[in-house]
């Protein structure tokens, strides 16, 4: 049974810790006010990040500004704009780590990118990558 007894005295590990706490009772409350807010502050930010990434992704969607820029030097047909809506990347492997893309999401070399593609777009995902059947 743990507890304070009757005539037990208190060790002197935590007759100093009484001491120092109630000897600078205001440096105490100071920097327990301090690390209080630190904590509060971070916590903030922390929630306010994703709210401000899905407002942000909202916001784009009501203005119809586009989310992906999609570039050739060949040119593209009908066909290729319509295979690349029909490609969803799945996750990506890097350094033997798998995670969920986002957006801002850098691809390096060596890079295992692993993708959803419809059946109708699948011809047409290989001819762009350059693989042969």
């Amino acid at each position: 049974m743990r507890g304070k007894k009757a005539g037990v005295r208190p060790s002197a590990f935590a007759t100093d810790i009484e001491r120092t706490i109630t000897g600078n009772l205001k440096r105490f409350i100071s920097l327990f006010v301090i690390t209080a807010l630190g904590a509060t502050m971070l916590v903030g930010l922390k929630a306010a990040c994703d709210d401000l990434r899905f407002t942000a992704d909202d916001y784009y969607d009501a203005q119809r500004l586009f989310d992906i820029s999609v570039k050739s030097t060949l040119g593209l047909d009908e066909a290729d704009i319509s295979a690349l809506g029909e490609v969803q990347i799945v996750s990506v492997s890097h350094d033997n780590e798998t995670f969920i893309p986002t957006q801002g999401t850098v691809l390096a070399a060596g890079d295992i990118i692993y993708a959803a593609v419809a059946t109708s777009a699948s011809r047409k995902f290989k001819q762009m990558l350059g693989i042969t059947d």
